[in-house]
Parts: C-alpha cells; structure tokens; sequence
C-alpha cells in the first residue's frame, strides 16, 4: 500500500505518515498557487492586497484540500466548524512565522534561504498538529472494553 492511499486496515503510523505526505503536497500546492496569483496580483495592484488575495485563496485551497485528501473528512457535518477553525489555525501559523523570522533574521542573523527553511519546518509542523488536533479530530467510536469485549455502557 502507497503512503497516499487511506485504508482502514493500515497500522497507525502508516495513516499517519500517509497524512503528513498529503499535507505536504496540499501544502506545496497551496505554496504554488498563492505564488502565482501574488505575482499575478503585483501586475495591478501592491504587495498588500496581492499577499491578503494571495493568502486567502491559499487558505481556502488549503482547507478544502486537507478537508478531503489529507483527512478524509466527507460530507457537510461540521464544515463551518472545520473551517472557523482552520482560519484560526492558519492566522496563528501566519503569527509563528512572524516571530520565527524576527528569531531567526534578528537574533541569529540567518540569511533568506536558511530562514525560509526553518520557519517552514516549524510553521508546518504546528499547521499539521493544530488541522490534526482541532479541526479535522476524528470522532471514533469508543473502544470496547478489552477484558469483557463489550461495547462501553451509554453516554462514554
């Protein structure tokens, strides 16, 4: 089984390691087209309204992206929660990577290229933990008890 196929049968840490790749790639992906349409954007208008467009269309990209192909996450239960939470997610990223760049370029001095690689690393990692942890948490049914292989009683 490829790490981009989801199954139900694979152990946990290959669904796991399977959504980590389909984050990256949504997360390339949404890196290209912000690019594209930001310098499409500079054609008519400045740097701020091009990075606000570009920023949103990413994260609208981004959500129903990972929504569907990195989490699996079907149907429309929960959609406007997912993505209020998405939004969140994203701004808080957007605000980490701020003060990684002010650590990394005011207090180390690191150049561009060295920068951009680490802010990505942390900034990605925090986006994949948050959109795993609070927006695309999957609801499983509880475990049976082990001892007696019965179901947990109502209401846990």
């Amino acid at each position: 089984m490829s790490l981009l196929q989801a199954s139900s049968s694979a152990s946990p840490i290959k669904q796991l390691l399977g959504r980590i790749v389909k984050f990256g790639l949504t997360g390339l992906a949404g890196a290209g087209i912000a690019y594209l349409l930001f310098i499409a954007c500079l054609q008519f208008m400045s740097y701020v309204p091009a990075t606000v467009i570009a920023w949103a269309v990413s994260i609208a990209f981004g959500f129903f992206t990972n929504r569907r192909f990195t989490f699996g996450v079907r149907g429309r239960a929960r959609r406007y929660r997912q993505a209020t939470l998405y939004v969140i997610g994203s701004t808080l990223q957007l605000g980490l990577s701020l003060l990684v760049y002010a650590f990394l370029f005011g207090q180390l001095r690191w150049t561009a290229t060295p920068a951009y690689v680490a802010n990505t690393l942390v900034t990605a990692s925090f986006g994949f933990a948050f959109q795993s942890v609070a927006t695309f948490r999957s609801r499983a049914p509880p475990i049976a008890n082990r001892e007696t292989n019965m179901p947990p009683p109502d209401g846990s």
